[in-house]
């Protein structure tokens, strides 16, 4: 097997050829498809019908056949299903079907086969290409081994959070390298530092994936810097799957090589609306929110779906960061709020409901778990059985977790459970797509398989599907009550979808 940084100089613009449509000689490239119409070649690619790895897939009633070397050249020949018959091919009959759609026995290919006009060096290139295309083999992966990459923080405040995903993940290779490893192959973890959160954020992570190539990245968490996570996957071309960003406002379908596992915190606001217009439809709701872009982005959606169900008096009500006194408390309060949707910081929801048990009112409270689960568990009793928390995985209380242990005396592995979780859910979403992409493993064969997992149960709790526009597996929550005297929570509401 060869890597691709081996590929000769002449393979390497056959490959753009063949991947891109594009001409590294500069030469005119062009292609006339069905109808005679002439586009420009990057618009029909050779891979955008027979795959980045030649292998060719049925798609919308076409069959394009494999393009391996071995497969082109077989001397005994060639029957294809519509009954066409010719023998093996060699460069010149290669080269005469890319360019007038004519085989090596001389049948007219099928119409939808683009012909192209390509110069001769060019055409060399491709021809170059072709022949090692079913050896050429994706960075991180030899006969033995695939390497896969997280990026984690082992030093400082979140070195707890991404000792608990390093341990998951490597607890998970573990047992599947002890089965044997996935079509022959052990799985390898590497831990990638983020480096400082500076002016380049991920630098040192990106240095060292440059120097010793991954196959995928999986899992990873980077505090403040989740997009240039995914950014990072983007300009490497590496798939990355599931990053762990609970704190993250969004989590778009934008991006090429990341596949989220749930949507982020909008999606759990969103939730939150869906159940509150249900519980309060005449009621009035207030949506608290910080005075920043991205939340306030969130508040103007969340208030949009309440009113789109009839919650007329749905509101916003805006602060200012770190600055929640009584003048909040008694601005929401004055609108005879008896619900209100905070999407603010732990530390400011625990001051907001210290303030209101202080003046005796006791509105419910809606919010992200992600954000607020321990401010909840510390709220007044007066909120007992008033607090609603959405999570985007299955609720605690059904694997019989109590609130309290995400308090600073619960072990560490009661108190990253989420992380490990979600961990392990990345992992497991990795290994069932390289399973199905069998052992001619490419980074597009890959990304195909990944698009095709469909209510795949990653474990936790709603089922996650991808596809070729979608990068988000599971868009929605879980929304869960606290019972303050117990210190646990418990389910209201079953999946609430928010696509």
């Amino acid at each position: 097997m060869q890597p691709s940084q081996a590929l000769t100089d002449k393979e390497r613009a056959g490959k753009r050829i063949y991947v891109e449509g594009e001409s590294p000689s500069g030469h005119a490239f062009r292609a006339t498809i069905a109808g005679g119409t002439t586009v420009a070649a990057s618009l029909v690619p050779c891979a955008s019908c027979h795959g980045a790895d030649g292998l060719g897939r049925p798609e919308g009633g076409l069959s394009p056949p494999e393009l391996l070397w071995s497969e082109l050249m077989k001397s005994y020949g060639h029957a294809h299903e519509n009954g066409r018959r010719h023998p093996g091919f060699n460069e010149r009959s290669l080269a005469r079907a890319i360019t007038s759609g004519i085989d090596s026995g001389g049948n007219a290919l099928d119409a939808a086969m683009p012909r192209y006009a390509i110069s001769q060096d060019d055409m060399a290139s491709l021809i170059a290409y072709l022949e090692i295309l079913e050896h050429e083999q994706d960075d991180g992966v030899s006969a033995s081994r695939i390497r896969v990459a997280t990026v984690l923080p082992l030093e400082g405040p979140p070195a707890e959070v991404g000792r608990a995903i390093r341990d998951a993940l490597q607890e998970q290779l573990d047992e599947i390298n002890a089965r044997g490893g996935i079509h022959g192959r052990k799985l390898e973890l590497a831990v990638l530092p983020p480096g400082d959160a500076g002016a380049r954020p991920l630098e040192e992570a990106r240095q060292l994936l440059a120097r010793d190539p991954a196959f995928a990245l999986v899992s990873g968490l980077a505090p403040g810097a989740e997009q240039d996570l995914s950014s990072l996957a983007e300009k490497a071309g590496v798939p990355l799957v599931g990053p762990f960003a609970p704190f993250t406002l969004r989590a778009d379908a934008g991006a090429r090589f990341t596949f989220q596992l749930v949507g982020g915190l909008r999606d759990q606001s969103l939730a939150l609306a869906h159940w509150a217009a249900q519980e309060f439809p005449s009621g009035r709701i207030a949506v608290v929110h910080p005075a920043q872009d991205g939340y306030a982005d969130v508040a103007r959606a969340v208030v949009q779906r309440l009113r789109s169900r009839r919650c007329r008096g749905a509101r916003r009500v805006e602060y200012a960061r770190g600055e929640v006194e009584s003048a909040l408390v008694s601005r929401v309060r004055a609108g005879k709020t008896n619900a209100v949707i905070f999407l603010g910081e732990g530390s400011e929801l625990a001051a907001f409901a210290a303030e209101a048990a202080r003046l005796g009112w006791a509105p419910f409270i809606l919010a992200p778990g992600a954000l607020s689960a321990r401010a909840a568990a510390a709220a007044p009793r007066l909120f007992d059985g008033k607090i609603l928390l959405a999570y985007p995985a299955r609720p605690a209380a059904e694997r019989r977790e109590v609130l309290a242990t995400a308090g600073p005396r619960a072990g560490t592995r009661e108190r990253h459970a989420a992380a490990r979780v979600f961990a392990r859910a990345a992992g497991a979403i990795l290994a069932e797509a390289l399973r199905r992409t069998g052992r001619h493993l490419t980074r597009e064969a890959l990304m195909e398989n990944l698009e095709k997992l469909h209510d795949f149960d990653a474990g936790l709790g709603p089922p996650l599907a991808y596809g070729p526009g979608r990068r988000v597996g599971a868009r929605g929550a879980y929304v869960v009550a606290v019972d303050l005297t117990k210190g646990t929570v418990r389910p209201v509401s079953g999946w609430i979808g928010v696509e």
